[in-house]
């Protein structure tokens, strides 16, 4: 009895692990992984469809339309993970005020996000000192993933904590 129980147990976790990261439905409907230069060529054709894609976030802005995140793209596999960096194209996405706001602690430089949105066209921003045509978004769902540097206080009793490592260079304060 307790071998069958392991085996169902087994069989829960891998098939949970396999889960996408959105509905169903999101992921059916959706095209994963955009051209961001192909769709600001033909920006008219491409306007109003479903792209799921994943990004490693730059800044976070609370505007007056909603919280507005910039960030690099990245591709993603089929369950919505994100996948390596293939080149540096950024993009803007939007998220609505009526859904809420994006605290901008949260959603920080350098945390990796998947996004379902809404394609809406180009839109021209500042990106440092240049003006910039960004691939701009409406976010109608994410997924923030996990931060993989957190920040990390040291013990001022180093001899104490087991896992106090000075060489790590990800283990100091930000």
């Amino acid at each position: 009895m307790n071998k069958v129980r392991f085996i169902l147990l087994c069989a829960v976790v891998l098939l949970a692990s396999c889960a996408p990261v959105f509905r169903e439905d999101i992921m059916k409907d959706a095209s994963l992984n955009p051209f961001l230069s192909e769709l600001n060529a033909n920006a008219a054709s491409y306007e109003g469809k479903l792209f799921v894609f994943a990004g490693m976030l730059d800044t976070t802005r609370v505007t007056k339309e909603g919280s507005l995140i910039e960030a690099v793209f990245i591709p993603v596999d089929r369950w919505g993970r994100p996948g390596d960096y293939m080149e540096s194209v950024r993009f803007l996405a939007l998220y609505p005020l009526e859904k809420g706001i994006l605290d901008p602690l949260i959603f920080r430089k350098n945390r990796l996000i998947t996004i379902a949105a809404i394609y809406k066209g180009v839109r021209i921003d500042r990106l440092g000192e240049i003006e910039y045509p960004f691939s701009y978004f409406e976010i109608s769902d994410f997924r923030l993933w996990e931060d993989p540097y957190p920040a990390y206080n040291p013990s001022p009793y180093w001899w104490y904590d087991p896992w106090y490592d000075p060489w790590f260079p990800h283990r100091r304060w930000r």
